[in-house]
């Protein structure tokens, strides 16, 4: 046994491991400890079962708890979400104890054992199931993700998981959604299917172009050039990721200027033309654009990466064409698209 010395008046979150029940060392404290693994303040522990020192904390601290989180034995059930790792351990730190740590932290585990839980939490826990070289395949049950709920899905994923000091290196390569988890998406509104016959082009390819420069030019100019784009044959014109609404093209003023031109070259060539405007903003400026943009008659461009709770669209306002140059949405701030 260690006497580990930490500073300051309290302990937070390192149990004592003399028992689950009764600690004669800590009568007073050990039922919550078992519990939460936290100690009030004036408590020290003295007695843990070291293994790796926490740098800088002054504190070692037991890691069995992890390896509960990884067997190779275990065989994906039919609803189980499988995620497939690159790691890299730290130092000191093996294969089995670093992507246990990823298995625990985004299900049912924690920085520090914990000694009485609920019997059914054992079913709950992500297992660490496959290696090869350095990737690793880690199985979650169905239960511990949300219906619908996309956010839920990517902060347990790829969340908090990619700050432990016990990881080098950590990214995610790939997920598998079961069914039973992908029946409450709606999926796109229209479709490859639904795209071809709103804009009547069938047996050859869409095609699409960007005004260049991405910005710079008013909403008029940007409208002339979307119209001769129009006139060579084109489909679709589509603002870059940079064009919102500026001093000099106006979102408002870009949308009255490019339906009159759409529609100017829908005459002249007998075809259907659109544009994917660009509404990227706050939540409430994102709705009324797109408002504007189905009066109009016209497609939308949203460079968010970031969907409502229930993934909630507006269905009666075009199609929707999202890029890779993706921002993350401010907390709290939900896109209805």
């Amino acid at each position: 046994m260690v006497r580990i010395i930490v500073k300051g008046k309290s302990a937070i979150g390192f149990n004592c491991y003399h028992t689950s029940a009764n600690c004669a060392l800590h009568p007073q404290v050990t039922p919550l400890v078992a519990r939460s693994g936290i100690h009030p303040p004036g408590i020290v522990p003295e007695h843990f079962s070291p293994r790796h020192s926490l740098v800088g904390t002054g504190v070692s601290m037991a890691i069995d708890w992890y390896k509960e989180f990884v067997d190779l034995t275990y065989e994906p059930a039919r609803d189980d979400l499988v995620c497939l790792y690159s790691y890299e351990a730290a130092e000191g730190i093996t294969k089995e104890e670093a992507t246990g740590r990823i298995a625990s932290e985004s299900s049912t585990g924690t920085w520090t054992t914990l000694h009485t839980l609920p019997p059914r939490m054992k079913a709950l826990e992500a297992k660490a199931f496959e290696f090869d070289n350095n990737l690793v395949k880690i199985a979650y049950p169905l239960a511990l993700w949300e219906e619908g709920n996309a956010v839920q899905l990517m902060s347990g994923i790829a969340g908090n998981i990619f700050g432990m000091k016990a990881l080098k290196n950590l990214r995610l390569i790939d997920v598998s959604l079961p069914p039973a988890y992908m029946k409450h998406f709606k999926g796109p509104a229209f479709g490859m299917d639904g795209i071809r016959k709103m804009m009547d082009v069938h047996g050859r390819p869409l095609t699409g172009a960007v005004p260049k420069p991405k910005i710079g030019f008013s909403a008029k100019e940007h409208a002339e050039v979307g119209y001769e784009t129009w006139m060579g044959g084109f489909d679709f014109v589509k603002d870059d990721e940079n064009l919102t609404s500026t001093p000099f093209n106006r979102f408002e003023d870009r949308v009255k200027y490019m339906s009159k031109l759409r529609d100017k070259a829908e005459k002249e060539t007998g075809e259907t033309k659109s544009a994917f405007l660009n509404i990227t903003a706050d939540t409430e400026t994102m709705k009324k654009r797109a408002d504007l943009l189905a009066e109009y008659r016209l497609e939308l461009r949203d460079d968010r990466r970031c969907r409502s709770r229930h993934g909630k669209r507006h269905d009666d306002a075009g199609l929707l064409h999202r890029s890779r140059a993706g921002h993350p949405c401010a907390p709290g701030d939900a896109c209805r698209i």
